[in-house]
């Protein structure tokens, strides 16, 4: 690729065997994620639910995880937390909106904006 002003001027052309200025990487691949595990709370932790999942990509985002949940296999889906740093672990504190039984969802989002979505 050789860029051009405006008005016309440009550099000389890349010759054979020069090697590139500038690497651009497309990113199509979504991250990989799971829900490894869920914990009831007791004790300390009644009314708790520890949720433990399992997240990796090459260029994952900063705060790449959110986690909802559903009465329902396929929503509505109802926030527990999102923007979470990819730690692993989060502790939901249960409140009056919890169903009995429910449904959980993990999304992973990397840096170029691919999503994964683990049910």
């Amino acid at each position: 690729m050789l860029v051009q002003s405006g008005s016309g001027l440009v550099e000389s052309p890349p010759q054979l065997g020069d090697l590139p200025q500038v690497w651009i990487g497309v990113d199509l691949t979504p991250p990989q994620c799971q829900i490894v595990n869920v914990d009831q709370g007791s004790g300390e932790r009644a009314g708790q639910l520890i949720i433990h999942w399992q997240a990796d990509d090459v260029t994952p985002a900063d705060r790449p995880i959110s986690l909802s949940f559903s009465a329902q296999p396929d929503g509505p889906w109802m926030p527990i937390a999102s923007g979470l740093r990819n730690t692993g672990r989060y502790v939901w504190q249960l409140d009056g909106r919890t169903p009995d039984a429910l449904y959980l969802r993990l999304e992973a989002r990397d840096e170029a904006g691919n999503v994964a979505v683990f049910q």
